[in-house]
């Protein structure tokens, strides 16, 4: 399928990637800790603040927008007072029904 995609897409915008049980289609330069990032600016531009940050995943294409919310910690765009819930789901170590949990606070 991957090959498919990427012959019949190869003229357009797109990116095609592969994962773990996984094939995205998404335009190009879009990426889930690029749309993290958006969030984040927005509701800092506009003056509000989360209070609670969850972020859910399992394969290479959520490494972005763990690192994203990983910079915001440590750049003080999100503050001591937020509570964060990551949520790693790993289909090679764990049992389907096993989910890893960590709750971090800055």
């Amino acid at each position: 399928m991957l090959d498919h995609l990427e012959s019949v897409l190869a003229n357009e915008s797109v990116a095609v990637k592969s994962g773990q049980f996984i094939v995205e289609v998404k335009p190009q330069g879009v990426s889930k800790g690029l749309v993290t990032e958006k969030i984040f600016t927005s509701m800092a531009e506009s003056g509000r603040q989360t209070d609670f940050v969850l972020c859910v995943g399992d394969d290479r294409s959520d490494e972005d927008m763990f690192e994203v919310i990983g910079n915001a910690m440590n750049n003080g765009v999100l503050s001591s007072k937020h509570q964060f819930l990551l949520v790693l789901l790993d289909r090679n170590q764990v049992k389907p029904s096993t989910i890893w949990m960590i709750q971090l606070r800055q």
